[in-house]
């Protein structure tokens, strides 16, 4: 049996950010160390979502 594995130091963060009643799109390149620490390499808010949401409400 085969299995897939990836293994990366970098990752990018997409989240929805809700306070009140405003709604953000962040994005943010990190970084991870080998002895644990993240890094934020790169950080981008707003701009239009690669991916529709799945929720029904928006």
């Amino acid at each position: 049996m085969s299995h897939l594995s990836v293994t990366s130091h970098y990752f990018l963060l997409h989240a929805d950010v809700h306070v009140a009643s405003a709604q953000r799109h962040i994005q943010a390149l990190l970084h991870y160390q080998d002895d644990g620490q993240v890094s934020v390499l790169r950080r981008r808010f707003g701009g239009m979502r690669e991916r529709a949401t799945d929720n029904q409400d928006q």
